[in-house]
């Protein structure tokens, strides 16, 4: 073990380590393909990258950093081990400590981030409610507030900031370390509670289908899950380690809520944008010669251009004058299909036509 130590190199050898190598990448994995649908959905409608978009990205690249601060953990600072073995070195001990605090840097990037990016997407929709964007926009100072005092307020726990990972070091802990925790604790769960509740006005003013109210139970479940590992982050007030439990089992439990936290928030975030994405699957699935079909309003005064067409006299027997129609025009052939995408700009029309009522 000495010479492992030596080298600041550690394997995987207990159940912990094992489920913080496996556990947060299937959960960033499954975000990261979340968010890329997101981007797809932008382009399948056709609009603009919104600081929503950008908000939710940021979201995901400090979730990642925080990821990669896990795996040097685990790798250097031996997380997942018994607490004796990571401070048996004097070295190893205070790089542990010093990842610990870079790593809540960053789970506070993401979670500002990623609630932002949520009250941003709600902002987006509000335009005719101005009382509910409104409310929006103050949740979102207010979440950029709790985010800039949270990083103040770590950064100045003791001075000089060494002295934070090597009690030898000379100088002073102003800040309460405890109390600071419960009460950046405490306001992160309040805004979590507000992300979820912020879009309840948007939702009880229109009608849902079957598939929209499993989406938005799965997804009330997910924040749901949000908020309570938010409200476990409160445990720093209650001295609730027995003597006999070792402490790195709260250092694990912190990385496994800061992950599942940063990625159940980014599935939350994510997943109402993708309707366009679900509709273009859905169409490819179940209509897959919808591509060859376009619809086309013509206008008819009656009259058989052609020898009295059965077209025409369809129009003529229902109305006898002027009328507007919706005409399907259907080509499934393969050649043809090949010739339009060999010819993008060609036009073709067949001389079979549908009228829809």
């Amino acid at each position: 073990m000495d010479h492992l130590l030596s080298k600041r190199a550690f394997d995987i050898s207990t159940r912990r380590q094992l489920t913080l190598v496996v556990f947060p990448p299937v959960l960033f994995a499954v975000a990261t393909a979340l968010v890329g649908l997101r981007f797809y959905a932008r382009k399948l409608k056709g609009g603009s990258i919104g600081l929503d978009d950008v908000f939710c990205l940021v979201g995901l690249v400090m979730g990642y950093v925080f990821l990669a601060l896990v795996f040097v953990m685990i790798f250097l600072a031996g997380e997942g081990l018994p607490m004796a073995v990571v401070m048996a070195d004097s070295g190893v001990a205070t790089l542990w400590k010093e990842l610990t605090f870079v790593l809540n840097i960053f789970w506070a990037n993401a979670i500002a981030a990623i609630q932002i990016s949520c009250l941003l997407s709600y902002s987006r929709h509000y335009d005719s409610f101005r009382t509910a964007k409104n409310i929006c926009n103050i949740l979102i100072a207010c979440i950029a507030a709790w985010w800039l005092g949270t990083i103040i307020t770590w950064l100045n726990t003791c001075r000089p900031l060494a002295r934070v990972f090597d009690s030898g070091v000379a100088g002073t802990c102003p800040v309460n370390s405890k109390l600071a925790c419960g009460l950046i604790g405490c306001f992160h769960a309040f805004f979590d509670v507000a992300v979820m509740i912020a879009p309840i006005a948007a939702i009880t003013t229109r009608r849902h289908s079957l598939t929209e109210k499993v989406i938005l139970s799965a997804l009330f479940f997910l924040g749901s899950l949000c908020t309570l590992t938010a409200v476990m982050r409160i445990d720093c007030l209650i001295s609730r380690v027995p003597q006999n439990v070792d402490a790195s089992s709260v250092s694990w439990w912190n990385v496994i809520r800061g992950s599942s936290e940063i990625t159940l928030g980014m599935w939350c975030c994510c997943i109402p944008t993708l309707t366009p994405v679900r509709d273009h699957w859905l169409k490819r699935w179940y209509h897959p010669n919808d591509g060859n079909i376009r619809l086309r309003r013509f206008n008819s005064n009656g009259t058989a251009a052609s020898g009295g067409s059965e077209l025409s006299r369809i129009w003529q027997g229902r109305t006898g004058g002027r009328v507007k129609a919706f005409v399907s025009v259907d080509d499934s052939s393969s050649e043809r299909n090949k010739d339009v995408e060999e010819n993008p700009n060609q036009i073709k029309v067949t001389k079979e036509y549908i009228v829809v009522p």
